[in-house]
């Protein structure tokens, strides 16, 4: 496992996979995979995918400024 790339798990509190995800991140980190979770409050499964949403435009730049992170790193 210690290949496994670096991961974002996202999810949000009225998400039906929210446990899956959290039991996910823990497994990868014991693993010690770097893995970052981040769990938004009150919002449904899909929230990311309305653009009209603030926290919907705050997970894409969170998305882009994980990418960017782990694309500046030296193999």
């Amino acid at each position: 496992m210690s290949a496994f790339p670096p991961s974002l798990l996202i999810s949000s509190t009225r998400d039906y996979l929210l446990s899956s995800v959290v039991a996910t991140h823990r497994q990868l980190t014991r693993l010690g995979v770097e893995a970052d979770l981040h769990i938004w409050e009150g919002l449904d499964h899909v929230f990311h995918y309305n653009p009209a949403l603030p926290d919907a435009r705050e997970l894409h730049q969170l998305i882009v400024q994980f990418f960017a992170r782990q694309l500046g790193k030296s193999a």
